[in-house]
């Protein structure tokens, strides 16, 4: 019988449970050091999502490789062409 992962996708999904575990204990100790700043249960609640939402953003991003000009004023042209001709090609 075949299996369904080759040694490739393995790897990765042995990766992937890594990040989880680190991910996992960097949010417990977070999580902690908030309590210690008396910061409350729904506080946390509320936060937890909108930081785990901009990590998923910051990952699918960089696994686009998305170019970042490393000049300001790149954005500024960017900006103007949108402006006139809107996103749409």
């Amino acid at each position: 019988m075949r299996h369904i992962f080759g040694v490739y996708e393995f790897r990765c999904s042995r990766a992937v449970t890594g990040l989880a575990e680190i991910a996992s204990l960097r949010v417990e100790t977070s999580v902690a050091r908030a309590r210690k700043e008396r910061v409350n249960d729904l506080e946390i609640h509320d936060r937890v999502p909108i930081a785990a939402t901009s990590s998923v953003y910051n990952r699918y991003v960089d696994g686009l490789v998305t170019f970042t000009p490393s000049d300001p004023g790149a954005y500024d042209a960017m900006g103007a062409m949108i402006a006139e001709y809107g996103y749409g090609r």
